[in-house]
């Protein structure tokens, strides 16, 4: 295990607690006093480390000179030991102070964005579990293809709190023989097919559904099996709840199962098989992505011999779903191709779990597919829920984007890349620098029967922000978790706080209020790289004498709007999504820095909806290029990132 050095927000508390002065919080990060000396605490993985009380880290705020720092460090006998390139200051405090007086004062001086007290960090600690060594797509010390799960586990190990719901031909789930290597108690489970009233898979030894489980929450450090990305940390700590919904893969009982794990608390929803697309499916994946938030994630597919390009299957490549391709231990991709892959994770020889029988009393085995990737990226988004429970699914999906290890090579084998469980927690913190910090304090004002004013905290980082994304989403059609960009406010470094209205709502009386639109905003720099979401308001809006059919309440609801391309940096592809509202001639160009335009993407009438269109820039060099949309007085335009 390897402790993330999480820098420390600038708050302070005391809090002491029944035995005085043995805890205190520093931040966001509790201590406790052992004998004379005070250590961080891990309570997930009862992990402790040293603090040395004679040294500290700090980044000065923007706007604070460094003559003011001199000063301040001079007036209160503070040694600089040296700085960094990234502007993070390594300081000696003075003797005649304790550890907190000195914090205290650091804070109170109100100079600093942050302030990292310094432990004694461990050698890497392995969980115990016998088959892990074979594990090599979980470890980073493997020259093989890996998404470093052991690097996460000293800061997230898995909560219960967090369910992931897995649709399968069941689990290993017999009262008489349970699989040593899972906790019974977190999982729930249920058939979908008429007549079988149990979720238990009695294929021998090839159960899938207990293979694909087991990656994601097979007990870990539990001196048996394997390893689960998200299975807790055994025996202080429980990993994740499982929910089993048993369909055979029948798409009849596919759509009710993804209903049934929206309707019951499910985060996450593995589905690691491919089937016919049909229209039921595809309104279940709606439903539970917009109206519950659920992050879907699926398989891409497995390649088929003769068959080249072997497109995304279904529900992969439906958009609403995480497409998850695999990658071979030579590195190459193995698995489908299409502008719908957004990850890889290792798909070959991947060890997990296999049908326990007590005769054999053999746990695990190796499987290979694209079926075992999607629930590595699954269980990473299951850590990433655990460690932070308010993020929405939006969220998740850009943190495992943007976190991802570029291979170059074909983004439509690669996506975005290789998946990386450390860098993607490491995203949520603004100073790894993977991406922007994330707007604060998000607010609005609403008059009633005026348009409502939004307000948000400015965001000073480097590189500098280039503008801030406004997303909405209907409550009533998709649902509240229907985000898509509506508007972009430039940023503006002299202002504390940017505003924004939305003229396209009225607000309501409260006592008419029959639909709410919710509100995010994010930050983009001028790399083009964008932030997770900012906290979450809404506007309640009254729809008086309209009748609400589900044709008419989907066609009144499109709004103009053009989306950031994805992926974004890219190489030598991307997509470009926008929305029409009403008919017209739709013009969509690209163009370089200077303005020059290169190509026109589109440039004809359309309908109103939503639209994605392909941009290959093979012919390119590596740089910013603009893409500009007009379409019925609506224009918009944003940047995109080439790297070759």
């Amino acid at each position: 295990m390897k402790k993330i050095s999480t820098l420390i927000v600038l708050s302070l508390s005391l809090s002491l607690c029944s035995n005085a002065q043995t805890r205190i919080n520093l931040g966001e990060k509790f201590y406790e006093k052992f004998g004379a000396a005070w250590f961080l605490c891990k309570e997930k993985t009862n992990s402790h480390f040293e603090l040395i009380e004679s040294s500290a880290t700090v980044k000065l705020k923007p706007q604070v000179s460094k003559v003011s720092f001199y000063e301040f460090a001079e007036k209160f006998g503070i040694i600089i030991e040296r700085e960094n390139v990234l502007g993070y200051i390594d300081i000696k405090l003075p003797l005649n102070k304790n550890y907190i007086q000195s914090y205290t004062e650091l804070k109170e001086t109100n100079l600093f964005d942050y302030i990292e007290p310094h432990t004694i960090g461990k050698p890497n600690v392995v969980p115990n579990d016998p088959d892990f060594p074979l594990q090599y797509y979980l470890r980073a010390n493997h020259s093989w293809p890996h998404i470093n799960a052991e690097l996460v586990w000293e800061d997230e190990v898995g909560d219960p709190s967090i369910t992931v719901a897995i649709i399968d031909n069941g689990i290993q789930s017999d009262p008489a023989v349970q699989h040593p290597d899972f906790n019974y108690d977190y999982i729930t489970g249920f058939s979908l097919i008429p007549g079988v009233e149990d979720f238990n898979d009695p294929a021998y030894p090839e159960c899938h559904g207990t293979a694909v489980s087991g990656i994601i929450g097979a007990k870990t450090n539990s001196l048996f099996g394997i390893a689960g990305i998200a299975g807790g940390w055994y025996p202080s700590t429980p990993g994740v709840s499982l929910m089993i919904l048993k369909t055979d893969y029948i798409d009849g009982y596919i759509d009710d199962a993804i209903i049934f794990a929206a309707e019951h608390g499910a985060k996450i929803i593995n589905m690691s098989f491919y089937c016919a697309e049909t229209a039921m499916i595809k309104d279940a994946i709606d439903y539970a992505y917009c109206k519950y938030g659920c992050l879907l994630v699926a398989a891409a597919g497995n390649p088929v011999a003769g068959e080249a390009p072997d497109p995304v299957l279904f529900p992969a490549n439906y958009y609403r779903v995480m497409a998850i391709n695999g990658i071979h231990t030579n590195w190459q991709a193995w698995g489908r191709t299409g502008p719908e892959i957004e990850l890889v994770a290792p798909s070959y020889n991947i060890r997990t779990s296999r049908t326990w029988d007590l005769n054999t009393q053999t746990p695990s085995a190796y499987w290979t597919g694209t079926s075992f990737s999607s629930p590595q990226v699954a269980g990473v988004a299951a850590l990433l829920y655990s460690h932070r429970p308010e993020l929405i699914n939006w969220d998740v999906r850009h943190l495992l984007n943007a976190s991802a290890l570029y291979l170059g090579g074909d983004p439509n084998k690669f996506g975005n890349g290789l998946l990386q469980a450390d860098q993607s927690l490491h995203a949520m913190y603004p100073e790894f620098g993977i991406i922007p910090p994330t707007p604060s304090n998000l607010t609005v004002s609403t008059p009633v029967g005026g348009h409502p004013i939004f307000n948000w905290n400015t965001v000073f980082s480097t590189p500098s922000i280039s503008h801030y994304n406004i997303y909405r989403a209907n409550g009533d059609w998709p649902g509240r978790f229907g985000f898509f960009k509506v508007a972009e406010v430039i940023h503006n470094n002299s202002l504390n706080t940017h505003t924004w209205t939305d003229n396209n709502v009225v607000v309501a009386p409260p006592n008419s209020v029959n639909n709410y639109f919710y509100y995010r905003v994010t930050a983009v720099n001028n790399y083009g790289k964008e932030s997770i979401t900012s906290n979450e308001v809404n506007v309640g809006e009254h729809n008086a004498g309209y009748e609400k059919t589900m044709s008419n309440m989907k066609e009144s609801n499109i709004e103009y709007s053009l989306h950031q391309n994805y992926p974004n940096p890219f190489n030598p592809s991307t997509k470009i999504r926008y929305s029409v509202k009403s008919p017209g001639f739709v013009s969509l160009i690209v163009s370089d820095i200077l303005g020059n335009q290169i190509c026109e993407l589109v440039g004809k009438d359309q309908q109103p909806g939503y639209y994605t269109v392909d941009f290959n820039a093979s012919a390119l060099s590596s740089g910013v290029y603009l893409y500009q949309i007009k379409v019925n007085g609506f224009i918009a335009s944003d940047k995109m990132l080439l790297i070759k």
